[in-house]
């Protein structure tokens, strides 16, 4: 699997939105949470 890098435009998967950043394995990382308001 590829991770994505923190300095492209979406960092999130389609469905899922930017909700600031949390710590993840010593690294900052986004927090991406799902879209409730796309259907």
């Amino acid at each position: 699997m590829a991770e994505k890098k923190e300095n492209e435009k979406d960092p999130c998967w389609s469905g899922y939105k930017k909700e600031g950043t949390k710590k993840k394995g010593g690294k900052t990382v986004p927090n991406c949470v799902k879209d409730t308001a796309k259907k």
